[in-house]
């Protein structure tokens, strides 16, 4: 489980020390619903509030079995304001 900030890059890797496997054979899953990016690595950039969730990836032919998953939480960057006196 990890915190990042906005505008940070996270890479997720999908490895297994049992196989080895194809880049176009992983899928990638977010809070259980597969995500159009295939491979093994997901890059997120710049990171938003939106990012945070449970990411998983699989092998596509066997999309029964997934990874543990990632916990990752976007903090929101904080807000500057600026006062203007008249």
């Amino acid at each position: 489980n990890r915190e990042f900030s906005s505008g940070q890059t996270v890479s997720l890797q999908c490895t297994t020390s049992s196989c080895t496997f194809n880049h176009l054979e992983v899928t990638w899953l977010k809070d259980g619903y597969a995500l159009s990016e295939n491979g093994s690595t997901l890059q997120l950039s710049p990171l938003t509030a939106k990012d945070s969730g449970n990411y998983t990836c699989a092998l596509r032919s066997n999309g029964g079995t997934r990874s543990e998953a990632f916990s990752l939480q976007v903090e929101a960057a904080e807000e500057s304001w600026f006062w203007f006196y008249l």
